[in-house]
């Protein structure tokens, strides 16, 4: 089968962005700011290192869409560093576009939400019903 990759390339970008994301969560919680092969690495990496099964992995996808496991983790440093995802949207631009649409009053952008909240905001996008 081939592979459609306009048709894919949407998709491609908010997994990419979504796993650069959850790596830096991950690496930030850890207290990790290093980013390097021995912090972040594929399966395959890992595999090579003996630390990790051996299957498919996103060797075979990220290069039809430009990217490699070094072209990740400097995304993931960019992100860490200022917040700037590699296909567009900062989390400050999300930030911006929730508290003018009353989603959040404005304070706090990187403190934890509470249950409670959590409540608030889904009332105030009308799914409590």
């Amino acid at each position: 089968l081939s592979y459609n990759l306009s048709k894919n390339q949407a998709y491609f970008e908010d997994v990419y962005n979504k796993a650069v994301f959850t790596c830096a969560y991950v690496l930030n919680r850890l207290q990790q700011s290093n980013v390097n092969k021995n912090t972040v690495l594929s399966h395959a990496e890992g595999h090579e290192l003996g630390i990790a099964s051996a299957h498919a992995d996103v060797g075979h996808w990220f290069p039809k869409h430009g990217k490699s496991m070094d072209n990740f983790r400097e995304d993931v440093k960019v992100y860490m560093s200022t917040g700037k995802l590699p296909f567009g949207n900062t989390l400050s631009d999300s930030w911006t576009k929730a508290c003018e649409k009353g989603v959040f009053d404005g304070t706090n952008p990187n403190g934890y939400i509470t249950r409670e909240q959590i409540a608030i905001v889904l009332d105030r996008l009308n799914m409590l019903k």
